[in-house]
Order: C-alpha cells, then structure tokens, then sequence
C-alpha cells in the first residue's frame, strides 16, 4: 500500500466569526431538551467573538481506515493493518483513534510527503465547517434529518465517508458533521468574555482537547458547528489533516 496524498482545500486569511451569542443559549437550550442538552454545555460556545485566522489548508475528507493502514503497515503492525485495509468492507468509513494515535499520524504522514500536516485548532475546523456567515451547521442555518450520520439515523455504526451528497461545508468540506468526531489541537478554554464550565470532561477543573462534529454514537446537537466538547473514554472520535501554507 502506497501513501496517498490527501485533497486539501485553501482557506484565506479572515476575521472569523467564533461561537454562538449569548442571547441564543436559551433558544437551543428549549430545541434540544428533548435529547438532556443542558444550556451549562453551551455556554462553552459563548459568547461570539471574532479571530483573526491565517490562511490555512484543510483536508476535503477525513482520514479513512484504509488511509491509516498505509501508517500501520509502514509501523510493522500488519495484522492490524490488514483489518483496516483495501479488501474490508469498513475500508472507506473514517478511522477510529485516539489523539496520540492521530497526532503520530500527522507526523508520520508529514515525513512522507515532505508537508507540514498536523492538526487542525478548533478555530480552524469552526471556520471551515461554518464559514463567513457562521451557519449552524455544515450545510447551513437549519438542521436537516438524514444528512449526519448521528445517533438518531440508528446505524449504531460509522459509514462511508461522503455517503450523504448534502454533507458539505460551504468550503468544500465533506463529512464535517456526524459519522466520527474530530480532534483538534486545542485545549478547551473559556472564550473571551465566557466563565469557565466544568463538566463531565472536566470534573476536577481541568483542560482537554476539544473535538468537534459529532459522531454516530452522538445527538443531532453536536453537529452543530459551533458545539465544542470533549472525548468520552468510549468516544468515536478521528482526524482531519490540516497544514499551513
């Protein structure tokens, strides 16, 4: 198995807007109280503010398994490569890993190719998955059934990466939402005029890598693009490349 390079999609310097207003927490809180969403969750995303964010380049698709068994073959771990790889019926749904799992990916890809591909920060990811006008969602303002792979579908499982055509961000983005989380590099922080939450990522205070997008085993809620949380220990969670310019 040969190292593919990844499609990466140019996205130019902006004054990004981050985050949801304060004064919308109430009206998400009543949207999804049928599914437990307690408005102390949301008030991590609050309030919006606007960052500067550098031209940066984002992977088009998510890291799939048969991508990753490139990484495991090339590791020695062939048994294991052989379950990811070409000839399984799971070869094209998004890999499954855990963040050192994925930042080794991102070095090794990197030494591969001679490219700088690391992970994207949580503020990247946001502004490609909601973009200028910071939609809601991928495809836009409002949610639609049947579009992310959530737990609502009933799956119960990941399916193939751009299965559902209207799974798009405005930049190109395929998959942003649903089917697997995604790790980011960044540590969860309060936003600027925000308070501190704690939860059950978080329960003695403090940090943890913030991911995004939700997953199968997850609520239409976190497909929000706004949405940020962390990994539960039985989390389905992968990768997208980023690399600056």
């Amino acid at each position: 198995m040969t190292v593919a390079m990844p499609t990466m999609i140019e996205i130019a310097a902006d004054d990004a807007p981050i985050g949801t207003p304060f004064a919308d927490l109430d009206r998400l809180a009543a949207e999804f109280a049928d599914i437990g969403v307690k408005i102390e969750w949301l008030r991590k995303e609050a309030p919006r503010f606007r960052l500067r964010i550098e031209t940066f380049r984002i992977a088009k698709l998510p890291v799939s398994r048969v991508d990753y068994a490139v990484f495991l073959e090339q590791a020695g771990q062939h048994e294991v490569a052989r379950a990811h790889g070409p000839n399984t019926d799971l070869a094209a749904h998004p890999v499954r890993l855990s963040f050192d799992e994925a930042t080794a990916y991102c070095g090794w890809i990197g030494r591969e190719t001679g490219r700088g591909f690391r992970l994207p920060t949580e503020f990247e990811w946001e502004y490609a998955a909601a973009g200028p006008d910071a939609h809601t969602y991928p495809w836009g303002p409002d949610y639609r059934p049947g579009i992310a792979n959530t737990s609502e579908a009933g799956h119960g499982r990941t399916r193939p990466i751009g299965e559902t055509a209207g799974n798009v961000s405005w930049c190109g983005a395929v998959d942003m939402a649903g089917n697997v989380e995604e790790w980011t590099s960044s540590l969860y922080r309060p936003y600027p005029g925000g308070s501190p939450v704690t939860d059950d990522f978080n329960p003695d205070g403090q940090s943890y890598v913030v991911t995004r997008g939700g997953s199968f085993r997850q609520h239409r809620d976190c497909t929000r693009c706004q949405r940020r949380h962390g990994a539960f220990a039985d989390a389905a969670v992968g990768l997208r490349l980023a690399e600056t310019p």
